[in-house]
């Protein structure tokens, strides 16, 4: 990819940010912010849920999304990525994380990204296949086009 204002979301189970940037400031994982808005909020996670262990909250990152989204907190969510992007901006060039795979999530993500005005690249990840703005390449053609020269 050339575009410098291109931003690559990527949806599955395999993080692959890293073999396509160089720069750890260009990337963001989603489940990171998650862990953040969870620790800063406490009250809003489930009870089978140990708020002083940020290893079991990461662990379980989907079950504390679906817990913000029925108690309607996703707005915190919401606020602490767009917060976490606010300097960065037309920096950021990867996303990923387990929890890009919940589509309210991804929807926000991606119009954060779009009212920035970069291009969006959706990738999804699956087992043999990338699928890059829904064209299937194999792992390695996948992960070439991918790739930012940093």
């Amino acid at each position: 990819m050339k575009l410098r204002n291109e931003i690559i979301l990527i949806q599955g189970q395999y993080k692959i940010a890293e073999l396509t940037t160089l720069i750890g400031y260009s990337r963001i994982n989603t489940d990171r912010i998650v862990l953040i808005t969870a620790l800063r909020f406490p009250q809003f996670l489930p009870d089978s849920l140990d708020p002083t262990n940020p290893n079991q909250l990461l662990d379980n990152i989907i079950e504390v999304l679906e817990h913000f989204a029925h108690l309607e907190q996703t707005f915190l969510i919401y606020a602490e990525y767009a917060n976490s992007i606010v300097d960065r901006g037309k920096n950021i060039q990867v996303v990923e994380g387990a929890s890009m795979n919940i589509p309210w999530l991804y929807n926000v993500v991606r119009m954060f990204h779009k009212n920035l005005g970069q291009t969006v690249v959706n990738v999804k990840i699956e087992t043999k296949k990338i699928y890059i703005n829904e064209v299937a390449h194999s792992w390695e053609t996948g992960l070439s086009l991918l790739k930012f020269h940093d």
